[in-house]
């Protein structure tokens, strides 16, 4: 048996897969790159738009280009990702869904492992079916809860529309968003020498050979990693560069979920105590019972100052602005994020040219789910009691972050090479990958919680 396991990646997969691993007896290896930082004002002079964030967390061997300019950084130096810390939100898709997916099987057991190991503070019930109920109701707004009630007493008229309403099922640790230098600290108290955390190695290249894997640097080091297994969870992006250069293959393709957010106004009594909470606390999907990708999962967001803080950045006169419409419809304004599948979205071609990332071709996808989420709301206002205002905010390309189903060509004329069911290569490979890069297709909504799950399935069967 091998007992010698390495792991690239330190984000939610990357993690939950180490403490899986250490659980079952394994030496684990966690590599990442967290010790140094790139300055983050020499990206600003490229006009890079990305959400505000406190540490200078930006790698220079993985930013894209077009036509010249930095137009999208695609991975992190930082501990655990772009924002160093996770929170959560669990989506359960249906069968159909996770058959497109590429994963066959089941998830109830992983979420139950997830769940334990992270001590979240939650009481869920998950049922073989994959339904979960959260019982927790002390982590929601007072106004959400009230909302709710009041809203779920119609669900009779709204299931023959195909909107299905529900609390999220939110993931905190002590009423808190959890850290990946937490969970690190940890496994490295729990496991001792059984966990060796590198954090100071960033991987450009990946060299496998029969018995022996070499992760390489930009400047040339080489860890070698000899009779033993490499799990990729570095990012969906980030993988996807590593898997085309091994795959001696310079045009790679990843699929995107379309986000758009569009604000709501509940009509209902007005509550004067302040909202706190910054996570999702209500989904909205709406379905189509003929055809599993119709699907259109939406989360809303009520909307209060550190909400306002975080989408308005430094735009004083937008922050000024929604301070003003809060302050006048307190608790009475959600944010609604209205996500799509990856068959709905645009998504890019790539390719690595003289050690570049470069866009090579952008894909547009014909997409009705706003105009469809917006009509629905407006039929069903008498029973939802919200008012959909017709304006709305496009996020970039993956700007939703919620991306995968990794392809990558010789030349975008041959035909697509993609991993197997087990996450490889090919059969043979030492190589794992355990990211979203892995999936065949990206429904709409939050997937972390189920790439996660599904990482340990890839797991079990590379260690079996």
């Amino acid at each position: 048996m091998i007992k010698d396991i390495w792991i690239l990646g330190s984000g939610p997969v990357g993690l939950i897969a180490s403490y899986y691993l250490l659980e079952k007896g394994y030496k684990v290896n966690l590599v990442d790159n967290s010790k140094s930082r790139v300055n983050k004002e020499n990206l600003n002079k490229h006009n890079i738009t990305f959400k505000e964030i406190n540490n200078n967390i930006f790698s220079n061997n993985f930013l894209v280009y077009f036509n010249s300019n930095i137009v999208l950084p695609i991975s992190s130096k930082s501990v655990g990702g772009f924002t160093k810390v996770w929170g959560g939100t669990l989506n359960i898709f249906n069968n159909e869904e996770l058959r497109l997916m590429n994963i066959n099987q089941s998830l109830v057991e992983k979420y139950k492992f997830i769940l334990d190991k992270l001590k979240l503070d939650v009481n869920l019930e998950i049922n073989p079916n994959n339904s979960v109920k959260n019982f927790n109701k002390s982590i929601y707004d007072k106004s959400v809860i009230d909302f709710y009630e009041k809203i779920i007493t119609n669900n009779s008229y709204l299931n023959q529309e195909d909107i299905e309403i529900t609390l999220s099922s939110i993931f905190l640790k002590n009423g808190k968003i959890w850290s990946s230098d937490i969970l690190i600290n940890e496994m490295a108290t729990e496991y001792g020498d059984n966990f060796l955390h590198i954090s100071d190695f960033e991987v450009s290249s990946i060299e496998e050979e029969k018995d022996y894997i070499n992760l390489i640097s930009n400047d040339g080091n080489k860890i070698k990693i000899e009779n033993s297994k490499l799990f990729l969870a570095s990012g969906a992006l980030t993988s996807s560069v590593l898997l085309s250069k091994s795959l001696d293959t310079s045009f790679f393709e990843i699929r995107d979920s379309k986000l758009i957010a569009m604000p709501l106004l509940k009509i209902g009594k007005k509550t004067k105590k302040k909202s706190k909470n910054t996570y999702s606390q209500i989904f909205i999907n709406f379905n189509n019972s003929k055809n599993s990708k119709s699907i259109i999962r939406t989360q809303l967001y009520l909307l209060n100052k550190e909400l306002i803080d975080s989408v308005s950045g430094k735009l004083r006169i937008m922050k000024m602005l929604l301070y003003g419409i809060e302050k006048i419809f307190r608790n009475r304004i959600f944010i609604s994020f209205i996500y799509s599948n990856s068959e709905n979205s645009d998504y890019f071609h790539f390719n690595i040219a003289n050690e570049n990332i470069e866009v090579f071709k952008k894909i547009k996808k014909i997409n009705k789910d706003f105009k469809i989420v917006f009509l629905k709301l407006l039929k069903s206002f008498n029973f939802t009691y919200l008012i959909p205002i017709p304006i709305y905010k496009t996020f970039p390309m993956y700007g939703s972050f919620h991306h995968g189903a990794f392809k990558a060509y010789k030349s975008f004329e041959k035909e697509e090479i993609s991993l197997n069911g087990k996450g490889q290569i090919n059969n043979n490979s030492n190589i794992f990958v355990l990211d979203s890069s892995n999936i065949k297709y990206v429904p709409s909504g939050p997937i972390t919680f189920t790439v996660m799950a599904n990482a340990l399935n890839i797991v079990d069967n590379a260690i079996r």
